[in-house]
């Protein structure tokens, strides 16, 4: 199982990284290795579980990045979607 505080803290690490890209972003993701590495210490998950739960947390974040950019532009004019048809 991933470890869904991972998945979390990575998350929200990556997403004020890709928009903000300030110090607290270094802040952040420190915080989210922690946060992944107290899991492990504690003996709750195995070290491959925090990673899977890094990883997911982070493709999460980009995909909806992705899915928030394609909405910021707004709706497609009609000739448009006739060219695309």
């Amino acid at each position: 199982l991933p470890s869904l505080q991972a998945s979390g803290a990575f998350g929200v690490a990556v997403v004020y990284l890709l928009e903000r890209r300030d110090r607290w972003a270094g802040v952040l993701v420190l915080a989210a290795t922690v946060v992944a590495a107290s899991r492990v210490y504690l003996g709750l998950h195995f070290p491959t579980d925090v990673i899977a739960g890094a990883v997911l947390g982070s493709l999460v974040a980009l995909t909806a990045r992705q899915v928030a950019a394609r909405g910021r532009r707004g709706p497609v004019a009609p000739q448009a979607k006739r060219a695309l048809t």
